[in-house]
């Protein structure tokens, strides 16, 4: 791991840094030969001003002239007859040169009346810059050493070398910083998939800076966060899952094992025993029933879960009116139903809303029997307020979270007795999460409870 990050770290850094090395040398390079072109050129200007000058003049009849001009202007004067004899050169004695009739710049200019020219002087032992003229009876020649023009090239090329070495060296140091800065939050957001991949707890990630390395710190971040709830929400089902099994296995066996104990009972010989056979139908009825109750509320609560949504105008009295004919509600004089509004619509399937409203009075009626209970229907802003409300024992607060879940119930002897499977309630909570609403109690001990639930309602 950390070689392919220390890897990633001088890839980034070598071929950077080796770019910008052969960017500089390349720029160095074309800049010292701009310059010295430049002094070259100045050099020929120069030297054509000066010839400019010395044209107008004999260098029979003006060679004082000619000498002081060309010490003080630091240049090499001659004047060459057309047949490559010396007529005046101010640095040495005309008469002792050999004829310069073969020389590049005097050949040039008799062709093409200028000439000019770099090379090695085998008079003056250096290397020249010549400029050759041709007037009517000369060749008029001006020179100058080269090292008099390459001297201050090499005093600029020095320091256009310093102030090179000095860029690509800051330059270096600004490459290195940004390489880490690029390169160790990708190291540290590495290391963080790696301990995330074998499911190590994991720290955020600081984003350092608004770039696309922060932009993906901050995206992993996100990520991390998302795929750990929704591992905590898979490991939750799972739990839910094996619970339920647990508990449906549990509630299914419980009443088979009673039916088929009073049956083997039966068997042996106790059919024939008028005192208990009754009693013993009884008990096998009556956990049949139980056990009927159970699937079939199973079966409902896996029919919701699993049916696609069913949509149409539901009026909840009507559906009111068939649970008090159903359930005989006019027949109990504990219960009170506060409905005042008849016209209360929901977008929801009727059986669905039936079997919900059904399960919460019946609970109500089930485990409070001696209570006044009071089923009321409200419109409260845009939503359906369906509660019932009963003046019963109460649920203790460490148990009201856990009351919409399958199977789970606080006090199971009391719910056994009373017939419950169990799932009453989380078949209430699915049919009205199908339908976009929300549920809820309001419960304190020894002082009564109100179950509730809320459902968008028709926009009339």
């Amino acid at each position: 791991m950390n070689k392919k990050h220390i890897t990633l770290f001088y890839k980034l850094f070598f071929v950077t840094v080796l770019i910008l090395t052969l960017t500089f040398i390349m720029s160095f390079y074309l800049v010292q030969d701009t310059i010295k072109n430049l002094s070259v050129n100045q050099s020929i200007e120069l030297l054509s001003g000066h010839n400019n000058y010395l044209a107008n003049l004999d260098p029979n009849s003006d060679k004082t002239v000619l000498d002081n001009y060309a010490k003080k202007h630091a240049v090499r004067i001659t004047y060459i007859f057309k047949n490559g004899k010396i007529a005046f050169d101010s640095d040495n004695n005309a008469s002792e040169m050999e004829n310069h009739l073969n020389r590049p710049e005097i050949k040039e200019a008799l062709h093409n009346k200028t000439g000019q020219g770099v090379r090695y002087s085998n008079t003056m032992k250096k290397q020249m810059l010549y400029i050759a003229w041709a007037l009517p009876d000369y060749v008029l020649r001006t020179s100058i050493a080269l090292k008099n023009i390459d001297d201050p090239i090499r005093s600029s090329v020095r320091k256009l070398l310093f102030f090179h070495i000095i860029l690509l060296t800051i330059a270096i140091i600004l490459i290195y910083k940004t390489t880490q800065t690029i390169t160790r939050p990708l190291n540290k957001l590495t290391e963080s998939i790696i301990k995330f991949g074998k499911g190590e707890k994991i720290e955020k990630l600081k984003v350092i800076a608004n770039d696309e390395v922060g932009m993906l710190t901050d995206s992993f971040n996100k990520m991390s966060i998302q795929l750990t709830e929704d591992l905590k929400e898979l490991k939750r089902l799972e739990n839910i899952r094996k619970e339920f099994i647990a508990n449906a296995s549990h509630e299914l066996k419980t009443p088979l094992t009673t039916i088929n104990g009073f049956l083997e009972t039966l068997e042996n010989g106790a059919i024939d025993d008028p005192e208990n056979n009754r009693r013993f139908i009884q008990i096998i009825k009556k956990n049949s029933n139980r056990l009927k109750t159970l699937v079939e509320d199973m079966l409902n609560l896996s029919a919701i879960e699993n049916n696609k949504v069913e949509k149409k105008e539901v009026t909840i009295s009507l559906v009111m009116n068939t649970l008090i004919e159903d359930m005989n509600l006019t027949d109990m004089v504990n219960i009170r139903i506060i409905n005042n509004n008849k016209s209360l619509k929901v977008m929801a399937k009727e059986d669905d809303i039936y079997l919900a409203m059904q399960n919460y009075i019946d609970n109500a009626i089930k485990y409070c029997p001696n209570s006044e209970i009071e089923i009321i229907i409200k419109k409260l802003n845009n939503y359906l307020y369906f509660a019932v409300k009963d003046s019963g024992p109460g649920i203790e607060e460490k148990y009201q979270d856990r009351l919409f879940e399958r199977f789970y119930r606080p006090d199971k002897t009391r719910s056994q007795d009373k017939g419950g499977t169990g799932l009453g309630l989380s078949i209430v909570k699915n049919v009205i999460k199908k339908y976009g609403g929300s549920v809820g109690l309001e419960s304190e001990k020894d002082k009564g409870s109100i179950f509730y639930f809320t459902l968008p309602l028709v926009k009339s």
